[in-house]
């Protein structure tokens, strides 16, 4: 019988990266009795580049080449054993927002049955509209000395990357109309997307060792200020002030990441699709650093767990039970099985699972936050 199969597409904040990074690498999920993929994609000034001179191209290349990639997945995967009818889309973080972005295109239609979203719903909180794209191509034309597209397309990559490192890699994708047809975040709201069992979810400290070491109470009342200033002291109330730096990571995670992710989740529950979310909270020995930071979920989806950090008999309990849980989801749109506790759907309860032993079943995620945090969002797309 044909084997489900799972597309993975991996992150890099749409500027490095590359599919066979050493946690990606899939034997270990194959050996559950599936077929598993992984894919590259441009990535950066070669991948995400829009110029007034181009008014027929979508500028979104590095998304066009998966969307290639996962039609020839649909034609040619029965010659290695995979079910076309049966696909998985899953990625993480720039990986998890290109899901996203092709479970809202109309181009992404029918290519997949199925997504994951790893740590990536942030590209609802941030995004490029086609304007500022096409201003970033003429700055790079700047940069470059250039007096049209015609004599930038006759420079080497490495010229055209100079430019790039030049201002500091700003290149990800845009909402070109297209490809993209909308902010992402009117999309959903509206039910305009293709229909898909999900699942979805972040870590607890996605934020963590981005921020800086020197973060002050300061810096967390100016982004509240600058975001949510009638909430400013409901939300002061609901963070650890006491630790600025864990004070300033609880918040930008909850609002770049955890509460649009929730948002994905109640828009698919809403049209009737399967969707379940979790939240991973395990730390690692050795890693008080770090905490349960961004990535940390993906060796334990692949089993692929680095040295640099000690994997002890719970660490291989959950890489089991993860595995079994996205396995499970692939082949039939569930996670569940005999051999692990249940996980909730998503629903109008808002159930979720907590990744970490002992497994755990909650319900509506940092619900406070995201009721505050998701209104601004929807409100800004407007504006």
């Amino acid at each position: 019988s044909k084997k489900p199969v799972m597309v993975w597409v991996h992150g890099g904040a749409d500027t490095g990266g590359w599919s066979y990074e050493p946690n990606y690498l899939g034997h270990h999920l194959a050996s559950e009795d599936i077929v598993v993929v992984s894919i590259n994609y441009r990535l950066n000034i070669f991948g995400f580049f829009a110029h007034p001179e181009m008014p027929n191209q979508t500028g979104n290349f590095g998304l066009e080449d998966e969307i290639m990639a996962l039609q020839w997945v649909k034609d040619h995967i029965a010659a290695y054993g995979g079910d076309p009818e049966n696909i998985t889309y899953f990625g993480e973080s720039a990986g998890g927002a290109h899901v996203s972005y092709l479970i809202a295109s109309p181009m992404g239609k029918g290519l997949f049955k199925r997504g994951i979203i790893q740590s990536g719903a942030y590209n609802l909180f941030n995004w490029t509209s086609k304007d500022k794209a096409e201003e970033l191509g003429l700055k790079t034309q700047t940069i470059l000395n250039a007096p049209d597209l015609q004599t930038m397309k006759t420079l080497s990559a490495e010229n055209i990357l100079s430019a790039s490192i030049d201002l500091n890699h700003p290149y990800g994708p845009n909402i070109d109309g297209a490809l993209i047809p909308n902010n992402l975040t009117n999309l959903f709201e509206e039910g305009s997307f293709n229909n898909v069992d999900l699942m979805i979810g972040s870590n607890k400290n996605e934020d963590y060792m981005y921020i800086d070491e020197s973060v002050t109470e300061k810096d967390i009342n100016r982004l509240i200020e600058n975001y949510y200033p009638e909430y400013r002291d409901k939300i002061l109330s609901w963070l650890d002030l006491e630790d600025p730096r864990l004070a300033m990571d609880h918040l930008t995670t909850n609002q770049v990441t955890l509460c649009p992710s929730v948002f994905i989740a109640r828009s698919l529950s809403k049209n009737g699709n399967n969707v379940y979310q979790y939240h991973f909270t395990r730390m690692r020995e050795g890693s008080e650093k770090i905490l349960s930071y961004h990535g940390a979920e993906i060796p334990y989806v692949f089993n692929t767990h680095d040295e640099w950090l000690p994997t002890n008999e719970d660490d291989t309990q959950l890489t089991e039970a993860m595995m079994e849980y996205w396995v499970e989801f692939a082949k039939k749109g569930t996670p569940n099985s005999i051999n692990n506790p249940t996980w909730k759907e998503f629903g109008t309860e808002e159930s979720y699972l907590i990744l970490d032993l002992p497994l755990e079943s909650s319900a509506k995620l940092e619900n406070e936050f995201c009721e505050i945090m998701i209104d601004e969002m929807l409100k800004r797309t407007s504006r």
